[in-house]
């Protein structure tokens, strides 16, 4: 498919527009003065920060209450300091106890990541933003930390839990070792979600995702889920678009989902079982995911497709590994363009399994590994869905059967202007339909007359210009100037203009003279 027929700018530039703006009106300002944790004395004024400390101290606990009780949008500012929550007691939601319950709309500033910390002691989760139609949490420069979602009823959330509101906003915020049920770090339903520059790492869920955002539109930029575990699926973070109306963007720029485990979606999960969601990640690294189990799939990222639609571009998927179907991507409902996957694992799948309809275009599949089928490509469908391959390039993969491109019965996958070789331990496709202009020096993977056998001549794997590795053409290749030249893409994998020459080339590298 032409690359103008791609509906990733608007759906980015929706998703754009879902920051939590901050209100107009700013009531007051709390500057918390101690670190102890004493809760608002019952004496104070509404907008009185006074704790039950004999100094009257603001504490973070009383600062949080005073804000709740303080009309309009308020401020609690944080200073250089470590904030312990040691007032026990959990399923409270006054803020007396346990964690710290957000009632009002509210942001929390602190002094940076390095600086500010709150900290619960693995006694309760950290903030409990209750919501409601005018309430927004904004969460600035600080770490929220040892978070532990209590258990018994909705035990969600272990550094923050966000039920439905009017958004929440995360701007250079780090959550770290905290645990939860579902959401190990962070819970969102049905909420604007902005993540800007926001890390969650080292957090477990006991169920699903390290972080977990259900029937809630989602952007998040330059941030990092690292090194997150979830029992079921959604190791680094999990989305979900159940609900009514309009369809839900979820929106990843520049995002780096790295050492994650889970037994389904070791780096993410998508699926929308009743509503639909377009998913589009951008300029992100996938590396390092874990799908662990012999019957796992989806070791960096796991689309389970329903009403979701999973797009992806100028996005590097690294050393990924599931223990059955899709090293990198396992499922479907999914367009990959301008990518590289490298080094991925699995037993079917090195780099991808695909179960419906797919579209992979300027893409690189290098070094991919199954110990079964399909190298790079591993495609069976439950039932017959379009899927093609337009100017890839897939070389120096390993599997025993389809080096290349393993096709099921039933299945089927049509290349275009692609080329497959140097991919080795047994045939490098297996029922590929080939509708031409194709190079390969294995024969099973071309049959059209358009189609060309013999050696790519690459010249090496590395940056080549633009977001993603690419593997480089020699002058000499025969797949220079012989793509097919009605369908041939406007740029090639890194951005460069095609044709270069008399036609374009064959594969996701345009050779510049």
């Amino acid at each position: 498919m032409p690359s103008s027929s791609r509906p990733w700018a608007p759906a980015c530039a929706l998703a754009l527009v879902l920051s939590v703006a901050p209100s107009a009106a700013r009531a007051a300002t709390f500057v918390v003065t101690t670190t102890l944790d004493f809760p608002r004395h019952p004496s104070a004024d509404a907008c009185d920060c006074r704790s039950t400390a004999r100094t009257g101290a603001c504490t973070l606990r009383a600062a949080v209450q005073t804000a709740n009780a303080c009309p309009g949008a308020d401020v609690v500012r944080l200073g250089t300091a470590t904030y312990l929550l040691s007032q026990s007691g959990t399923f409270e939601d006054a803020g007396q106890t346990g964690d710290l319950d957000v009632h009002e709309e509210l942001t929390i500033v602190g002094e940076g990541i390095e600086r500010t910390f709150i900290d619960a002691s693995d006694d309760d989760r950290i903030l409990d933003h209750h919501g409601g139609p005018g309430s927004g949490l904004t969460v600035t420069d600080l770490t929220l930390q040892h978070g532990l979602a209590p258990v018994g009823l909705d035990e969600v959330g272990g550094c923050l839990r966000n039920w439905p509101s009017a958004g929440l906003m995360l701007t250079r915020v780090r959550m770290q070792q905290c645990g939860a049920r579902t959401g190990g770090a962070l819970y969102v339903v049905e909420t604007n979600v902005h993540l800007i520059e926001t890390t969650i790492r080292e957090s477990t869920a006991f169920g699903a995702g390290g972080a977990l955002f259900r029937a809630s539109p989602v952007l998040i930029e330059d941030s990092f889920f690292d090194e997150n575990v979830a029992s079921v699926y959604g190791g680094g973070l999990a989305v979900e678009g159940n609900g009514v109306g309009a369809p839900l963007p979820v929106t990843l720029i520049r995002v780096h989902v790295r050492g994650n485990q889970a037994t389904e979606g070791g780096g993410m999960t998508t699926h929308a079982s009743s509503h639909p969601m377009a998913v589009l990640v951008l300029d992100s690294v996938f590396e390092a995911n874990q799908a662990l189990g012999s019957t796992a799939t989806g070791g960096a990222l796991l689309a389970y497709g329903g009403f979701a639609t999973n797009q992806i571009h100028q996005t590097r998927f690294i050393r990924n590994e599931a223990g059955d179907r899709g090293g990198a991507i396992f499922g479907g409902a999914l367009a990959v363009y301008e990518s590289t996957f490298v080094g991925n694992t699995a037993a079917r799948g090195g780099a991808m399994s695909l179960l419906s309809e797919a579209e992979l275009v300027s893409s690189t599949f290098v070094a991919n590994i199954a110990t079964s089928q399909g190298g790079a490509i591993h495609a069976a469908a439950n039932a017959p869905s379009p899927m093609s391959a337009q100017q890839i390039t897939i070389a120096w993969n390993q599997a025993p059967s389809g080096s290349g491109i393993f096709v099921g019965p039933s299945t089927q996958l049509e290349i275009r202007s692609t080329i497959v070789a140097d991919n080795f331990g047994g045939p490098e496709c297996q029922n590929v339909t080939s509708l031409g202009w194709n190079l390969s020096p294995d024969p099973t993977c071309v049959s059209q007359a358009t189609d060309l056998i013999g050696a790519p001549a690459f010249a090496y794997f590395g940056m080549h210009g633009g977001p993603t590795e690419t593997l480089a053409l020699t002058a000499a290749s025969p797949a220079v100037d012989a793509a097919d030249p009605v369908t041939c893409e406007p740029t090639d994998q890194r951005g460069v203009a095609r044709p270069q020459g008399a036609g374009c080339d064959i594969g996701a590298y345009e050779l510049v003279p």
